[in-house]
């Protein structure tokens, strides 16, 4: 009895502990997520789900009782938390009214991107169903930017159920559970893996939410792993499934264009010669395996209307929400010039980070099987004009096959963007008269001084690992 007694109390205990603190997450989200509630009650539910998440992905990541669980018990929780999720409404947000209109218009007239949603106002010969939509699509003016891998995903949705957005969050929710798999497949460590079934960002954004983005980070995810395994055409046709998702997947192409290895070695082990003949190779088969299949996502779509890139351009131009360091050199600059110089400049900055990592990666100054992909992903979240707190699950997905246990642990903190002015104020928590600098400015400071460690120690541990 005492042996049974011995072994079985740090399971028991383990397992107390962990539906305590996933459970509390779980249940703030439930709380602002149900149909109907207040903007104050979202607000609180975002909030407390960020800070019980943040609390229990911490436990797992830096405790050992995720061992005591089972790889079959990770997946149960997993997929239970996703089905609890799935009851809920979209907290806080209105981009899906967008996903199922353009569900809509692809069914009705092969393309979304022909017409902007205000074309279609008053609504007239619109069920009332539809009318609410097109009605709750933010700046109707602009067609879509969404690409055409997104496209399909909503015109499925669409054609499981029209107007309804259940059949899209259980195709996010199946896509996450898949990412779960293939990170299980890895041998990713249980401690990562059951953060990532619990995490906070994933049940929110991606699932209750709706954001798409996951589909995003588990394509990176997938066309990294194709690198790995020296598949130069699997990793071009993922790279075009991730750059028609959204465009920023652009950023990590450089890095798989240099191939992982030959012959067990590294690139910095070969005569330039030879380097260059390999990574010729390499680069051409993943080059033309990414335009066919670029050509091949949208050609379909193009063929009927035009394509993303019309609001694309005002996005870049115009866009402005939640900028992190954007907003610090923002500030100096516009002392001398317009938001325009801004932008060039940080565009500026990413593209010379770029070309500095690509060089070090070139040389085989950094592990030849890990491309710095986090760091310009997340050098351009930083540098971005536009930083919506979803946009990290673009880098969930490969820190946590990476095992970046501080990376993994921040992201829940995206989410005080939530915190901005004008939520404040339509919640009643501060007067509309209060000065409008002080909160975004705070916001800003705490995410950039969080996510520039974050960017710091991938930088360092990067470095670290070249070297042993």
């Amino acid at each position: 009895m005492s042996y049974f007694a011995a072994t079985t109390q740090p399971r028991v205990v383990a397992f107390f502990v962990f539906f305590i603190v996933t459970g509390s997450s779980l249940a703030a989200l439930l709380f602002g997520g149900w149909l109907n509630a207040s903007h104050s009650i979202q607000f609180l539910g975002i909030t407390l789900n960020a800070l019980f998440g943040l609390f229990a992905v911490g436990i797992v990541l830096y405790t050992p009782f995720a061992q005591q669980i089972s790889t079959a018990q990770l997946f149960i929780f997993a997929i239970a938390l996703r089905v609890l999720s799935l009851c809920l409404y979209p907290l806080l947000e209105d981009d899906y009214f967008r996903y199922l209109w353009d569900g809509f218009q692809t069914h009705i007239s092969g393309s979304p991107y022909s017409k902007a949603p205000f074309d279609f106002f008053p609504g007239d010969g619109l069920s009332q169903r539809w009318q609410d939509i097109l009605s709750g699509i933010n700046n109707p003016d602009l067609k879509t930017i969404y690409g055409p891998v997104l496209q399909y995903l909503f015109l499925l949705s669409y054609w499981i159920s029209p107007g309804d957005l259940a059949p899209l969050q259980v195709l996010l929710a199946i896509w996450d559970v898949l990412i779960l798999a293939v990170l299980t497949q890895q041998k990713t460590r249980k401690s990562f893996l059951l953060a990532y079934a619990i995490h906070p960002m994933i049940l929110q954004e991606a699932i209750a939410s709706a954001h798409p983005d996951i589909l995003l980070g588990g394509l990176l995810l997938f066309a990294l792993l194709a690198w790995r395994s020296g598949r130069p055409f699997l990793t071009g046709t993922l790279l075009a499934l991730a750059c028609s998702s959204k465009i920023s997947a652009i950023v990590a192409i450089p890095f798989l264009l240099i191939p992982a290895s030959q012959n067990h070695l590294s690139l910095g082990q070969l005569s330039f010669m030879k380097r260059f003949r390999c990574t010729w190779q390499w680069s051409v088969k993943l080059v033309i395996a990414f335009i066919v299949a670029l050509l091949a996502l949208y050609a379909p779509l193009v063929s009927v209307g035009q394509s993303e890139l019309e609001s694309l351009f005002v996005f870049g131009q115009d866009w402005r929400f939640n900028p992190l360091l954007y907003r610090v050199l923002e500030l100096v600059i516009s002392q001398s010039g317009s938001a325009d110089i801004t932008r060039f400049f940080c565009a500026t900055l990413l593209v010379s980070l770029a070309l500095f990592l690509f060089s070090h990666q070139w040389m085989a100054k950094f592990n030849y099987d890990t491309p710095p992909i986090l760091i310009i992903l997340i050098a351009l979240l930083l540098l971005s004009p536009v930083v919506n707190p979803w946009y990290w699950l673009w880098v969930l997905p490969i820190a946590t096959f990476l095992e970046r246990r501080l990376l993994v642990l921040v992201l829940p903190t995206a989410t005080v963007s939530y915190w901005n002015t004008n939520t404040l104020q339509e919640i009643g928590w501060i007067e509309y008269s209060a000065p409008s600098f002080v909160v975004p400015w705070a916001i800003t400071l705490f995410q950039v001084s969080i996510f520039a460690l974050a960017l710091v120690v991938e930088w360092q541990l990067t470095h670290y690992r070249s070297k042993h």
